[in-house]
């Protein structure tokens, strides 16, 4: 009996010294939560001329917050037409350029872009969605907005 105390004792110790704590958020960015509450998010639209017809170009400048570096910035496009899903596809963040008037310029060097056209016509049901992947764990938090409601948004 002992015995066996003692190999559930030692199993608890064990086991309640590795606990995998994680907390992950989903918001939504509005028109009105985004400017208030999410202001290190910056969505830029340009109307462009394609070959197939017009396409929008999504902007979005990210300036993660302290403790998140730009590489744990990730971009998922979700591009649907008539409310069906067409593609969803990632989008790779990259440094701003020298250049860039998009942030100001001491938060420059951890400031990312995520960047993609789409075409007119899938805007009103399509998403975007923000990943910011914690660097020592699990956890992330993902920002996602309808495009239709920043499409205007210049």
């Amino acid at each position: 009996m002992r015995t066996l105390f003692a190999i559930l004792v030692s199993l608890l110790l064990l086991t309640s010294g590795y606990t995998a704590n994680a907390l992950s958020s989903v918001i939504q960015l509005t028109r009105t939560n985004h400017p208030k509450y999410y202001s290190f998010l910056s969505i830029k639209t340009k109307d462009q001329n394609g070959t197939n017809g017009n396409l929008t170009l999504f902007r979005v400048i990210v300036t993660p917050p302290s403790g998140v570096k730009p590489e744990n910035v990730s971009g998922q496009l979700s591009a649907c037409r008539d409310g069906k899903l067409i593609v969803s596809c990632d989008v790779l963040s990259r440094k701003l350029e020298r250049n860039s008037q998009d942030v100001d310029a001491s938060v420059k060097d951890r400031s990312v872009a995520l960047e993609f056209s789409i075409s007119s016509d899938c805007i009103a049901s399509s998403k975007f969605a923000v990943n910011l992947w914690e660097p020592d764990g699990p956890a992330f938090s993902n920002y996602w907005f309808y495009l239709k409601d920043f499409v205007d948004a210049k």
